[in-house]
């Protein structure tokens, strides 16, 4: 173990794990990668309870690493598609050992006394919530859409029809479905409703009111770092609405954000404990800044090898600080 003992929780291939270990690496910090999923003869944990002491260390082949001696943590963990979609893709002890791990790991962070998370995980689970972003991005002076999050048809009816511009949908978390079938924010009318409204009643879903785009912002805050990235979703019908729908395709620039909007984004992001957070902000053409979202697990090496933004080398410098 090193001066500066960076733990990595993740499951690979991950792109984003590779670049960052890497740049600790460069820095002279040690970066060791804890997969789960490989969970076996190749990696091991054990956590021990005495009454005056709390120890625990983690296996890496023939190598441990102990966690009263991690300086710093990254949890970079992504959803396990097949086993959060299709359940019965795997068996019962498949599920049992992976509940285990998940479980295990989720007590981490009281054994790592010394160490600074990326994100910790209270601040990372409650930053997640969409509801919660709203509420602490209006407290913050964000301007957000007019939005209603209900499962009830005729709530979403009445909305659609006091609106003064088209309404769109999004989900509350994600949908994948293998291999490509995903759910993006997409226009929704009131035939949809009333054609849909069973499956509207299964679960709640966000409905907000279309804003007028002059372009999007991607904006990725490590620590007290952001760097904008200018997304020109309008230049293609099929990214209006949502850029995801062609990701490949798009420009991407980098750009400055005016010092009060960044001085405003910063103490959302201080308001939501967060190190680091990927945001999402339109720029309407009136030149008013509106807040969508942050992830506070967001993808970001596109954008650093568009743009040269160097994001990777900032999260890595963080991870190594005291």
């Amino acid at each position: 173990m090193g001066e500066t003992d960076v733990l990595i929780i993740g499951q690979q291939p991950d792109p984003h794990i590779d670049s960052v270990a890497d740049r600790i690496r460069e820095f002279g910090g040690e970066a060791h990668v804890f997969d789960r999923s490989f969970a076996g003869s190749a990696v091991g944990a054990t956590f021990q309870y005495e009454r005056d002491r709390r120890t625990g260390y983690l296996a890496f082949g023939d190598k441990l690493v102990d966690l009263g001696s991690v300086t710093s943590v990254w949890w970079r963990v992504k959803p396990s598609v097949l086993a959060d979609l299709i359940p019965a893709a795997r068996t019962l002890a498949e599920d049992f050992a992976d509940r285990e791990w998940r479980s295990l790991l989720e007590a981490l962070q009281l054994l790592t006394s010394r160490a600074r998370w990326v994100n910790p995980r209270c601040t990372d689970i409650l930053a997640a919530n969409k509801p919660t972003q709203l509420q602490l991005a209006q407290q913050a002076g964000f301007a957000i859409p007019r939005t209603v999050i209900t499962n009830d048809p005729s709530v979403i009816l009445e909305f659609i029809d006091s609106a003064a511009a088209p309404c769109v949908y999004k989900p509350l978390t994600w949908y994948l479905e293998p291999p490509h079938r995903v759910i993006f924010t997409s226009i929704i009318s009131s035939e949809d409703v009333i054609r849909r409204r069973e499956t509207v009643r299964y679960a709640p879903c966000v409905i907000q009111t279309l804003v007028p785009k002059q372009y999007e912002i991607r904006a990725t805050i490590v620590d007290r770092t952001v760097f904008a990235v200018r997304i020109d979703s309008q230049r293609s019908e099929l990214t209006a609405i949502d850029w995801r729908r062609d990701q490949d395709g798009l420009q991407y620039d980098g750009c400055s954000l005016p010092e009060e909007v960044e001085a405003r984004l910063l103490n959302l992001h201080c308001r939501m404990g967060l190190v680091f957070g990927a945001y999402d902000l339109i720029l309407t053409p009136s030149g008013e800044y509106v807040f969508l979202e942050v992830n506070p697990g967001g993808q970001w090496l596109w954008l650093e090898l568009r743009t040269g933004a160097p994001i990777s080398s900032q999260l890595a410098k963080t991870l190594c600080s005291r």
